[in-house]
């Protein structure tokens, strides 16, 4: 009986708490443009080649207030993921090029700021919005970290993160969402209170998120030059 007892009550000590992130907030706020959003069928356009691209990356932390801030930054591995997919599209000949516009260039986060920074060069943008929330608790074994070694291998901690993404593909010229694609991931890290890492946890979920993004954003763009292919076959 002594040893059951024991098992349960480490068993609870062990367990964590249930999530506190909002899904469906972030899916919101993320589709919120400042330019008229209307998802086209393009295919008629028949384009073999979306020309010279401007890229924008914007990211932002939504709090449990709801409110966003800029707690999260893209680091170097984030637009090196970026790259990567870009130049991809650059070698099977679905953008011509490509150029980063930093957001700190931008006067404000408006579709016309963008088109002024990208150039009369740049004729469509792709634009990059990740949503970073995290949740934080502790396992009720963390009433023990006062002993110092039991906060070394007790999972006295949690950290969850969603990451949402939105890659929006966008005609500078007309103003206009012509497709988009979206990421979600979400991370969780439970370890010892001493040895959590929080970077870790919201790393994982970014990368991942931005993955899945731009999968389905180089699946549309091959799937319209796909379709171009097989109407000149006809």
């Amino acid at each position: 009986m002594r040893i059951l007892i024991t098992a349960l009550t480490i068993a609870f000590l062990s367990a964590g708490c249930s999530t506190g992130l909002h899904s469906s907030k972030m899916s919101e706020l993320l589709k919120i443009s400042d330019y008229t959003v209307r998802e086209k069928d393009i295919s008629s356009a028949n384009p073999t080649s979306f020309g010279n691209v401007a890229v924008w990356m914007n990211i932002e932390t939504m709090n449990h207030r709801g409110g966003l801030e800029s707690k999260w930054k893209w680091e170097q591995h984030d637009v090196n993921i970026a790259k990567s997919y870009l130049d991809s599209m650059v070698k099977d000949g679905q953008i011509n090029g490509y150029k980063f516009v930093k957001t700190s260039e931008l006067e404000t986060k408006t579709i016309g700021s963008l088109a002024k920074k990208a150039g009369e060069d740049a004729g469509s943008a792709i634009v990059i919005k990740m949503l970073v929330e995290v949740d934080w608790y502790f396992n009720p074994a963390a009433i023990l970290d006062w002993t110092i070694i039991a906060a070394y291998w007790i999972p006295g901690s949690n950290r969850d993160a969603l990451a949402k993404t939105r890659i929006e593909f966008i005609d500078l010229k007309n103003k206009r969402l012509l497709f988009s694609s979206e990421g979600e991931k979400f991370s969780r890290i439970c370890e010892p209170a001493f040895l959590i890492d929080t970077n870790e946890v919201v790393s994982e979920a970014k990368i991942n998120s931005l993955r899945d993004a731009f999968k389905g954003l180089y699946k549309k763009m091959s799937d319209i030059r796909n379709r171009k292919y097989e109407s000149e076959k006809k």
